[in-house]
């Protein structure tokens, strides 16, 4: 992050469309970095996937990744982690820098 801007690898960045999907722009991400403005970000949400495998001999294996999901005025996207730790501390950067607290509800 460097003035008020995020930059991580490419293919982060949602289709808005089916048509997105054959648009040269939207293929090129993959190969390039996205870089967006900190201040564009509306909101956030870390995620956890968990994914569960079994062996051929009835072992299971259990395995998460971590994703952070952001909307702005750049559209939708998400980045992965193999960290949560470092997901969590991405995450709270963000909301740090955009003063996005935790939401208030009144009980009145």
């Amino acid at each position: 992050m460097k003035n008020d801007s995020l930059s991580f690898p490419g293919g982060g960045i949602a289709a808005n469309d089916i048509k997105d999907y054959i648009k040269l722009n939207f293929i090129l991400q993959f190969f390039k970095r996205t870089t967006i403005k900190l201040s564009g970000i509306s909101e956030i949400k870390a995620e956890d996937i968990r994914t569960t495998k079994k062996d051929g001999h009835g072992n299971v294996s259990i395995s998460y990744t971590y994703y952070i999901r952001f909307v702005g005025k750049f559209g939708a996207a998400r980045i992965k982690f193999a960290n949560e730790g470092k997901r969590d501390e991405l995450y709270n950067v963000i909301r740090q820098a955009n003063k996005m607290g935790l939401p208030i509800f009144d009980a009145c």
